[in-house]
């Protein structure tokens, strides 16, 4: 006997998302946490789980092992996690010295002073971290926060132009930036 396919409506797969949810949730945090061992990056990586669902809910839906798909794809994430990580405390050092940055200047003036003593090859973007980093004193998180990014994209932009710094001969322990 031959499997049909029928043709689903789009309340029907919703009902059908539902109910895989419903079924795994718990389960993909339960295996999520006690991978990863942070309750934060567990939801995130349920979350991450549940939008894949969404994405290939056709294939899901038909697939012979739902709970196998879901524990691979858990997996996958959480490889994605430690991954991520390993790559953080590698860069680390590169985020905690850019941090032990000098006290806020004030003046439009001094601010002047300071975007032209910056070198020419830097782009706008590496400039404003520099200037809320540097002229104004913001903590990464600071600067996180009014530019939109996650306090770990802000850390690995500052690594990231304080690395191309110091390929440029700029060294923040010999020299101050300005």
């Amino acid at each position: 006997m031959g499997l049909i396919r029928r043709h689903r409506t789009a309340k029907e797969w919703e009902k059908e998302f539902d109910r895989l949810y419903l079924e795994h949730h718990k389960e993909v945090f339960c295996l999520a946490m006690r991978l990863v061992g942070d309750e934060e990056a567990a939801e995130d990586i349920r979350q991450k789980t549940f939008l894949t669902l969404h994405r290939k809910l056709k294939k899901v839906v038909d697939h012979p092992n739902q709970t196998g798909w879901f524990i691979k794809t858990v997996q996958l994430f959480v490889k994605h996690y430690w991954r991520e990580q390993a790559y953080r405390a590698e860069h680390e050092v590169y985020v905690e010295s850019i941090e032990e940055i000098p006290g806020p200047l004030s003046t439009r003036d001094e601010l002047s002073e300071f975007l032209d003593c910056l070198p020419v090859w830097l782009n706008d973007g590496e400039r404003e971290l520099l200037v809320l980093a540097y002229f104004y004193g913001f903590t990464l998180r600071d600067i996180g926060n009014r530019l939109g990014f996650t306090h770990g994209a802000v850390r690995s932009r500052m690594a990231r132009l304080h690395k191309k710094m110091q390929e440029h001969g700029y060294d923040k322990n010999k020299q101050e930036i300005c």
